[in-house]
């Protein structure tokens, strides 16, 4: 399974439930609070991308 960010196979079970390696999920985190700041918007382009990759794992 890839991470949903980077695209590196995931090897930590923790990991894989989360679908994110431990640095993307830290810097995901880091972009939620920076979006927060800015009033919490997240474009429908971020959705969409993500929606599409949660997709292509999940086959």
């Amino acid at each position: 399974m890839p991470c949903l960010r980077c695209g590196r196979k995931l090897s930590n079970p923790l990991s894989k439930k989360r679908g994110y390696g431990n640095s993307c999920y830290a810097k995901l985190g880091a972009d939620k609070k920076k979006s927060e700041e800015l009033g919490g918007k997240t474009s429908d382009i971020e959705k969409n991308f993500v929606d599409e990759l949660k997709e292509m794992v999940s086959q």
